[in-house]
């Protein structure tokens, strides 16, 4: 899969970057999310960028992902938030408040990157669990709905699962939504 994600034309990557983020926007988990936890993109995933301009324009409260050795934590961002390249070279909030149960209703959204996902929502990430740990956590477990985004090619037909695999509640990608 990786190597798949590698080879993508740039301009067929924007294409179909562009159509998952319009679906993404569409569903209306995301138009009545009060609060949104979204990722900055690799290089190789869906671009992200279009979806935080947007929330931040809306009254939502957006957070993204800071990686502190192993463990994810989700911090505010604003029009005015710096940036910096974190462990894998995405941009990552350099300060800000970090999420607390208060900020998570049950409107929460978090957008989840993968490395390929099923039909049946399983996700199969990039190895380390920083997105099943805090998936299953508080603020989050129970609370937050999990929405996975990718290209549609990186869906299978079935994944292997362990039990700490949390799956989305939604998957989106550039051809379909699945519930």
């Amino acid at each position: 899969m990786r190597g798949e994600l590698r080879a993508i034309d740039p301009e067929e990557r924007f294409r179909q970057s562009r159509d998952a983020v319009a679906r993404l926007l569409a569903i209306p988990e995301l138009s009545s999310a009060r609060t949104l936890l979204l990722f900055r993109a690799l290089a190789t995933e869906v671009d992200t960028a279009d979806v935080l301009t947007q929330a931040l324009s809306r009254d939502v409260f957006v957070f993204c992902p800071r990686l502190a050795e192993t463990s994810l934590s989700f911090v505010r961002v604003n029009a005015d938030t710096l940036w910096a390249a974190g462990a894998f070279g995405v941009p990552e909030p350099v300060s800000g408040d970090v999420l607390t149960e208060a900020q998570v209703d049950h409107g929460a959204v978090v957008v989840v990157p993968g490395l390929a996902f099923s039909e049946r929502r399983d996700r199969l990430g990039r190895g380390a669990g920083d997105y099943d740990r805090a998936l299953a956590a508080p603020p989050l477990a129970g609370r937050a709905i999990a929405v996975g985004l990718a290209f549609d090619f990186q869906i299978v037909p079935e994944l292997a699962v362990a039990a700490h695999d949390v799956p989305m509640d939604v998957v989106v990608t550039d051809r379909r939504v699945i519930r």
